[in-house]
């Protein structure tokens, strides 16, 4: 799959930012549940995709949560954002 690079069109959500609106959508390979990913880590996950464009959840949603794993492998969980 890879990666598809991507500009933010803007904000979505009443109050803090909770969500965002990418400039890529299906006709570049984007598809629901995608990760979104920065330099500096994970930003949120592809919540809905039209040909064009794609809104993200970002990490900071109060319903977003992700699995994660020790680098080692030894300890999963869940995680969330803690505001």
């Amino acid at each position: 799959a890879g990666f598809v690079p991507a500009e933010a069109l803007g904000d979505r959500g009443p109050g803090r930012t909770v969500a965002m609106t990418l400039n890529v959508g299906s006709r570049s390979g984007v598809t629901p549940y995608a990760p979104v990913i920065a330099p500096g880590g994970l930003v949120g996950r592809v919540r809905s995709v039209d040909p064009t464009t794609s809104v993200v959840e970002l990490f900071s949603s109060e319903t977003f949560r992700v699995s994660a794993m020790t680098q080692d492998q030894r300890v999963v969980g869940i995680v969330r954002a803690h505001t």
